[in-house]
């Protein structure tokens, strides 16, 4: 049963419900036109949607239409994903408990509550973690270790610091949030995005690849020259995949049998294998779909698959980890969030003489999976004709208090691209301001945009 909602809410939906009544009560014409569907009750009609593809078939086999593969089994619901595997009666289902107080280190951890529910079974933290506490063990992308569970200062929000194993889901779930935590040494001070870091001016959280960066030297300004700067801001990004992190691990003689929803086996074997402390072979992977990913199961899954591993290991049973939507939108981290800051000038016929990037992105708690230079970096000028002698850009990762960022469908380079488009488009609304056609004077919108374009690329 869902929770009550809050005062406010019902105050407010009691307004709004009141409003209905007398717009759908009050005569016709004292309601304005605008208003009037206010006053009517919502109607679903069937509705349909068509997508037509042209074909070319001197080009075949690009843009001939071909069945997907698992097309038939997916629709008939045949496919089989991770969590449809059967396990053993004495299989134990898992669930993260999280730290609350960021900055803070934790002092002590009282589970008698949780225990006094019936089906509990263990609760394992990072004492009993018999290898690396870390869930990310990789040389690539990776530059620093991610704990498992928490060992110390509390990096951000829902940090997990253990996980309980008990006999059914709910069970789980409901008892993980009875565990209580006490904490000490708080944090003065925390910073859970990169704005505040910012506008902290916390230097120490700044991390540029490249250092002392050349500057582009500003032209002076000659008559007509436009000169300006904006901000550009895009937030983080929850991946919402149909499936959620799973994992399923089964002990068979001196092996570990994994099914985990990844999109990388090797690192997640190797994040398995040690982190208790076996050798690689011991940790059996399978993978035959996932149902989702965009990034969110590239290395994030690590800290469910970890978690399961260890119970499995630890309690010698079956073991199963499916988190819900709330776990994952707590415990992992998201998109990189960024921010461009942008100064310009430009000639009365559009032509760019100087244009300055300075670009931030959320890396959250650890500089993992960076994107900035690699990424990000190379996609800033898109397709346009900026060059070494009008075009500058410096990006920074920024530490923050929260959890390690992740990739997310084209990781930075979608941020570089759209940024990109939007200064142009600023810039254009200066120069051809709103008229008789949009960013034009007596200019096509796509005609003034390939001002810009490279030779080739429109």
């Amino acid at each position: 049963m869902p929770p009550e909602a809050s005062p406010e809410y019902r105050q407010k939906l009691a307004c709004s419900l009141f409003y209905k009544f007398l717009l759908g009560s009050a005569p016709r014409e004292m309601v304005r036109e605008r208003l009037r569907s206010g006053g009517q009750l919502l109607e679903r009609p069937l509705s349909s949607g068509k997508q037509s593809f042209e074909t070319i078939p001197k080009k075949y086999p690009v843009s001939k239409a071909v069945q997907k593969l698992e097309g038939l089994v997916q629709c008939s619901g045949e496919a089989k994903y991770m969590n449809d595997l059967l396990t053993t009666s004495n299989a134990v289902y898992c669930a993260f408990v999280t730290a609350k107080r960021v900055g803070a280190t934790i002092e002590g951890i009282d589970t008698k509550a949780a225990f006094q529910c019936k089906g509990v079974v263990a609760f394992l933290t990072v004492k009993d973690i018999p290898g690396d506490n870390n869930f990310y063990n990789s040389n690539l992308l990776a530059v620093e270790p991610e704990e498992l569970f928490c060992s110390g200062r509390v990096k951000y929000y829902d940090q997990p610091l253990g996980v309980i194993a008990a006999n059914s889901h709910d069970i789980a779930v409901y008892a993980a949030s009875l565990v209580q935590v006490t904490y000490a040494n708080d944090q003065v001070k925390i910073y859970t995005s990169m704005n505040a870091v910012l506008a902290s001016k916390q230097n120490d959280r700044l991390v540029t690849m490249t250092k002392n960066p050349e500057q582009i030297p500003k032209p002076m300004p000659e008559a007509g020259d436009i000169i300006g700067r904006g901000i550009i801001e895009l937030e983080s990004q929850y991946h919402f995949t149909i499936e959620p992190q799973t994992t399923i691990v089964v002990p068979v003689e001196e092996t570990l049998q994994v099914w985990c929803a990844t999109q990388w086996m090797d690192v997640t074997q190797a994040s398995i294998s040690r982190m208790l402390k076996l050798e690689a072979n011991a940790v059996q992977l399978h993978v035959r779909r996932v149902g989702g990913a965009y990034g969110a199961k590239v290395t994030r899954c690590n800290q469910a698959a970890c978690a399961c591993s260890l119970v499995a290991f630890k309690l010698n049973r079956p073991a199963r980890f499916v988190q819900t939507i709330e776990s994952m939108m707590e415990t992992i981290g998201k998109r990189w969030a960024c921010r461009s800051d942008y100064e310009f000038q430009v000639r009365p016929n559009a032509s760019i003489r100087m244009l300055t990037n300075n670009f931030y992105e959320d890396a959250g708690c650890t500089l993992n999976e960076n994107v900035v230079d690699f990424l990000t970096q190379p996609a800033l000028p898109n397709v346009y004709n900026l060059t070494s002698s009008n075009f500058r850009a410096t990006g920074t990762a920024i530490r923050t208090d929260a959890a390690s960022s992740t990739w997310c469908r084209a990781p930075g380079s979608a941020e570089g691209k759209f940024s990109a488009a939007r200064r142009i488009l600023y810039i254009l609304n200066i120069i051809f301001p709103f008229g008789k056609h949009r960013y034009c004077n007596d200019r096509d919108c796509a005609g003034t945009h390939c001002l810009y374009l490279q030779s080739g690329s429109g």
